[in-house]
């Protein structure tokens, strides 16, 4: 174990001491000891992302010595340790006063399409806040959130809107692309029982930890074996590496510490208070000329135009064979909020956010702004994201 070896020379061993030691430890660990193929992971994640220069992560003192850290290291291994991972990596978080700031790459992919974001991430677990700015690979600002337990303030740029509302759980999709992947991980090592397997990942020796997500969708997270932060997060869909996200860089900022912009509300944008359309009243059937300013995909195969009429306000839709292009403004229709956690993935199409989601057995792709349009169907991701590029208003 030539790892753990060099950790004990510099911890003050001498050579054959910590030759010794090591062999000692790895025999104690053998009965427990199980390999992960972590290779063909990142060997597949090599085919699929654009090369990029990873940063430094992380930027985080470790406090105990490195013979300490070695032998700790080795020693989780075990069965009685597994659980001792999982919540060193969920106490990696700090304490009540301590803040995240992250830098992350997020790479999605969809077939013939891929996009790269960066984020630029404040977390803050313990008062339930995040706040983030996303560009785009051109470096242009594309969106910027804020989510508290009280409010959410998202300022889409291109499409000059500022959505804000009570309950990030009050807009389509719910609450997931107002959730930062490492959030969504914190969350999720919260609640599962995992099984840590101590591997190397791109050079670094690591714990790997799969967790749920949703349905047919997991993540695998990639640990630092010295601070026990994320540093990669992939997420599988059926098997298939669907997303990744790139822990660039972490900083552990004491609460006094923080800038006083880091949690401040967004600014630009219209203002757009976003709400559920409440009960629906009625409905009635619209020609393309009562439909003007609502979204469609244009006259071929379209079936009939509907009018939703509910407590808080109106929506459109326009029926087609296997599609259904629904247009609302101030207030969200309740077929459309989805359950927490239920987005696979979000892109930038035209500048703007694009999110798709799984619900009651179909699937959604919205594009926030006003009006926001979402593209609902049985269909593939591709043939929804194909067809949101395609939707125009109505004139």
């Amino acid at each position: 174990m030539p790892e753990l070896e060099l950790e004990l020379t510099l911890a003050g061993a001498d050579t054959r001491e910590a030759a010794q030691l090591a062999a000692l430890l790895e025999r104690a660990a053998e009965p427990a000891r199980f390999e992960v193929p972590a290779q063909e992971i990142e060997d597949a994640l090599a085919r699929a992302r654009p090369a990029r220069r990873r940063g430094a992560l992380p930027r985080v003192a470790v406090g105990a010595a490195a013979l300490a850290a070695a032998v700790l290291a080795l020693v989780l291994v075990l069965p009685a340790g597994q659980q001792s991972v999982q919540a060193r990596a969920l106490a990696a978080f700090g304490g009540d006063d301590t803040v995240l700031h992250l830098r992350e790459e997020v790479f999605s992919r969809i077939a013939g399409t891929e996009r790269t974001q960066s984020r630029d991430v404040w977390y803050d677990p313990s008062r339930g806040r995040a706040s983030w700015r996303e560009t785009g690979e051109d470096g242009t600002l594309v969106a910027q959130t804020l989510v508290t337990p009280a409010r959410f303030d998202r300022v889409v740029v291109f499409a000059r809107v500022h959505l804000f509302g009570t309950s990030c759980g009050t807009i389509a999709a719910g609450c997931s692309q107002l959730l930062d992947p490492v959030s969504r991980y914190r969350e999720a090592l919260a609640r599962a029982n995992a099984r840590p397997a101590r591997t190397t990942f791109a050079g670094r020796t690591t714990y790997r930890l799969t967790l749920p997500l949703q349905d047919s969708l997991e993540q695998i997270v990639y640990v630092d074996a010295q601070t026990f932060l994320p540093r990669t997060i992939v997420w599988r869909e059926h098997g298939v590496v669907v997303s990744m996200i790139d822990v660039a860089d972490v900083e552990r900022v004491t609460r006094e510490d923080v800038p006083a912009t880091a949690f401040a509300r967004p600014r630009g944008g219209r203002p757009v208070s976003v709400a559920p359309a409440g009960k629906l009243l009625s409905t009635r059937r619209l020609t393309p000329a009562q439909a003007h300013r609502s979204f469609w995909l244009g006259p071929r195969g379209l079936e009939s135009i509907v009018e939703r009429r509910y407590a808080g306000g109106t929506a459109t839709i326009a029926h087609y064979r296997t599609l259904d292009v629904w247009t609302y403004r101030r207030v969200v229709p309740p077929e459309l909020l989805a359950p927490r956690l239920a987005e696979s993935k979000t892109l930038v199409l035209g500048g703007v956010p694009a999110t798709f989601f799984p619900f009651d057995g179909r699937a959604a792709v919205v594009r926030d702004g006003y009006p926001s349009v979402a593209v609902v169907g049985f269909a593939g991701k591709e043939e929804l994201f194909d067809a949101l590029g395609r939707v125009r208003l109505l004139r």
